[in-house]
């Protein structure tokens, strides 16, 4: 355990300290300036760098990527913190927004702006053009793959390319020959880059392709598949930009607790949570909007909460809110609008790991949260104010999206198959505090849980093994000695003891030996759903074997004792990859 006394003149960093020391205790943070200089207080990125070293490997690995925030606030369903990054050689600069769901990067391609005002490229954060780039090799048209059941249907042209994250000097990371999907249709104004590790098919489902996360971790750029996220908030301080980081998290963006959540067994909604309440303020009294807890996805490619029907006729009644039929949308007027502003209502997600029971926490939005513009093609004709809530056809529609990001902060860790949520904070000129996330390594304690969160089989370690040997070669030895000794003894102090009367007593300890084999390499793969593929569900086995047999002569007093036999598993859990099914379609 980390206290004040190892922190020392660094009180700033003791936090950071603390949690990276609670995730895994074989692990040290460390903060220097560029220049090598140690810095009393935790500086911001700018002017510092995040190291984390693996005391068993004695070596120090860059802990994490913080994708640089575009700094504009735009969009056609809100204005949200949007991010840059570089496509193709020479490099062709596009804005996106983070994608929970997807795994791939998408970028807006010239067809969807024809026909458009010369306004469309900028609007839809750059274009990409493929034939201006040499490094561009084309797959096929398919369809994306994710948000189908919300009634996303446009297609991809995908195809390889080169991504670097960040603007030209960030400092962020380049990536050759990763998956690209370039749209033209309206479902995602943005481009967005996929967050999910799983792999892609595209027609032969034995050949996955590695997913954008993934090759960041086979190159070393980051630590392990995971990443944080929040979206920002124009409304907060002096307009507060989104936070996004790969292997690691802003312990500065939020309020930490020990909650974790599960993943889901779906894979297509493996950020699944308990919604246990949803409570408002807007009728003057705390009033319940929901009657029953629900398991809710978490999805920043949406922007809208996804609720039932039932709950979105509560907020009604709670707001003022009038459906629009022909837009599908809650639309806002001026005097609704203004009314809400006044009042400054706030609603309050009570999020669980399940949808009843357990610990939980408290997600507060404001009404500033809700009060987004929506523009073409989202409404025709001119933007109008409007209430980011949609009625869910069915529990498979169930979606907490970007709206609820804006108060919520995202960690999630692939590897260890779990995720937080936490309330952000929201102070001036807070620095950065880089929080890395470790991989889970061979020697790890932590467990990788399978994907419905039932633990799985473990078997005894190297050292485990060893120790219970010793201790069992130690505890025979005690006894043949303690034996040996009192028989001594006692035939010594009895004065009718005749030597040629007695047997003497003969111990002999033959075959002592114990032998440990070792089985199986850890290898870390981000787990699927068998629903795709059924000879992708492998279960794993954990083989660990240790054999000893200890055998034993029969004495006078001792007798015949048992052949010890100790057996456990540990061939280290495998992962498999499972693919999306991608089917071929039609352009645009």
């Amino acid at each position: 355990m980390i206290d004040d006394a190892e922190c020392g003149p660094y009180s700033a960093s003791c936090d950071t300290l603390r949690i990276a020391h609670l995730q895994a205790p074989n692990i040290s943070v460390i903060a220097t300036e560029k220049g090598g200089h140690v810095s009393e207080q935790l500086s911001p990125r700018s002017e510092a760098e995040f190291f984390f070293i693996s005391e068993s490997e004695g070596r120090v690995e860059e802990a994490y990527v913080v994708v640089s925030p575009s700094q504009y606030f735009e969009g056609n369903d809100g204005l949200w913190s949007t991010f840059a990054m570089r496509v193709g050689n020479p490099p062709q600069n596009v804005r996106f927004l983070p994608g929970t769901t997807s795994t791939s990067a998408l970028v807006v391609l010239p067809e969807g702006c024809l026909g458009a005002s010369t306004e469309c490229e900028s609007t839809r954060g750059g274009i990409f053009k493929t034939n201006q780039s040499s490094t561009w090799s084309d797959v096929g048209i398919y369809g994306l793959g994710f948000e189908n059941n919300l009634g996303y249907t446009d297609n991809g042209r995908f195809g390889y390319d080169t991504i670097s994250l960040g603007y030209q000097g960030s400092g962020n990371p380049t990536i050759n020959h990763t998956i690209v999907a370039g749209i033209a249709g309206s479902n995602f104004w943005f481009g967005q880059l996929g967050l999910s590790p799983q792999p892609t098919n595209f027609t032969d489902l034995n050949n996955p392709k590695p997913s954008f996360m993934m090759l960041l971790k086979q190159q070393n750029q980051i630590p392990s598949l995971s990443y944080s996220y929040t979206a920002g908030a124009k409304y907060r301080l002096k307009e507060v930009l989104g936070s996004l980081v790969l292997g690691g998290y802003d312990a500065s963006r939020s309020r930490s607790s020990d909650l974790s959540f599960r993943f889901a067994s779906d894979q297509s909604r493996d950020l699944t949570v308990g919604l246990q309440g949803l409570f408002t303020n807007a009728t003057g009294a705390n009033t319940s909007l929901i009657n029953a807890g629900i398991n809710i996805f978490i999805d920043s490619s949406i922007a809208e909460l996804w609720l039932p029907l039932d709950v979105c006729t509560a907020f009604e009644a709670a707001f003022g809110l009038t459906f629009n039929s022909t837009a599908g949308l809650y639309l806002v007027n001026d005097t609704l609008h203004s009314q809400l502003l006044t009042q400054n209502p706030t609603v309050t997600f009570k999020i669980g790991d399940m949808a009843t029971g357990g610990a939980t926490v408290d997600i507060v939005l404001p009404y500033q949260s809700f009060d987004l513009k929506a523009s073409f093609p989202v409404v025709a004709g001119n933007s109008s104010r409007y209430f980011p809530l949609r009625r869910a056809a069915n529990d498979t529609q169930y979606t907490l999206g970007r709206t609820f990001l804006q108060e919520a902060h995202l960690i999630v860790d692939y590897e260890r198959k779990n995720f937080s949520v936490y309330p952000c904070t929201w102070e001036v000129n807070s620095p950065e505090r880089i929080v890395t996330i470790p991989p889970l390594r061979a020697t790890d304690n932590s467990t990788m849980s399978s994907i419905d969160g039932a633990p799985k089989r473990h078997g005894f370690s190297q050292k485990k093994i060893a120790g219970i040997v010793i201790g069992i070669l130690a505890i025979i030895s005690i006894l043949a000695a303690t034996t040996w000794f009192f028989l001594i003894h006692k035939r010594r102090d009895d004065p009718n003891n005749d030597a040629s009367a007695h047997s003497s007593i003969e111990v002999v300890i033959i075959d002592q030996q114990a032998t440990t084999e070792v089985e199986g390499e850890a290898k870390y793969e981000a787990e699927g759903d068998a629903r795709f593929d059924p000879l992708a569900e492998m279960e794993p086995q954990d083989t660990f074997e240790a054999e000893g047999n200890f055998k034993f002569l029969p004495g006078e007093v001792m007798g015949v004792l048992p052949i010890y036999e100790l057996e456990g598993s540990s061939v280290e859990e495998t992962y498999v990859e499972y693919p999306l099914d991608l089917k071929e379609g039609n352009w645009i």
